[in-house]
């Protein structure tokens, strides 16, 4: 039996590095757990890991401000003191914010964040009744290098999305079938100029 600890930190994922893959964006972070001297759990094996987990992957191109991370620590530290260490450690491209301890058995990222705020900022936004148009769709065929994919859109959108001038906030939310992702759906309106997408955080649906 386990005597570890789960620590849940909030970091963002700041535009000049919106580009970076997943795989790079989790390269980042673990070596940010590293420099931070928290006593960190590790696997079993030859190539021991750092104990840690993350939420759905920020499409390429999309930043992230309230981005999470588990991570599972061998000695309780108190939240506050480990905050400070990782936010020593942190580089200024992923600022930590917060963290907090949550149940070491508490369901992963990947199944309790799964409703996610977007916002798109538009250099030439999308014809108002175009984008209610898309909105409205039953269906939309994503294009793949694997293959075509038709995904149901009422699945994805979990509120109505609204339109503020440049400013389109979009609410979708994680299925079976994975994540819509912003760009997928505004590639339906090309004569629309995104300027940058954030992913603003999680909710609770």
């Amino acid at each position: 039996m386990t005597n570890n600890f789960k620590l849940r930190l909030t970091y963002a994922k700041l535009p000049q590095v919106a580009y970076l893959s997943h795989l790079e964006t989790m390269r980042a972070l673990l070596r940010m757990l590293r420099r931070s001297g928290l006593p960190l759990a590790l696997s079993q094996g030859f190539s021991p890991r750092i104990r840690a987990s993350f939420g759905f992957a920020l499409p390429v191109g999309t930043s992230g401000a309230a981005e999470g991370l588990d991570c599972e620590l061998t000695a309780y530290r108190p939240a506050a003191e480990a905050l400070a260490a990782l936010q020593r450690s942190a580089t200024p491209a992923f600022p930590v914010s917060e963290c907090h301890y949550v149940d070491l058995h508490a369901p992963a990222l990947t199944l309790s964040h799964v409703a996610f705020v977007y916002q798109v900022v538009f250099d030439r936004p999308p014809d108002k009744q175009a984008l209610e148009e898309l909105l409205a769709r039953e269906s939309l065929v994503v294009h793949k290098a694997k293959g075509d994919r038709t995904l149901k859109l009422a699945e994805f959108i979990y509120r109505p999305a609204q339109l503020d001038g440049e400013v389109l906030t979009l609410y979708l939310r994680a299925t079976e079938h994975g994540l819509l992702k912003p760009e997928q759906l505004l590639a339906e309106l090309p004569e629309a100029k995104v300027k940058s997408i954030c992913r603003l955080g999680a909710e609770p649906l």
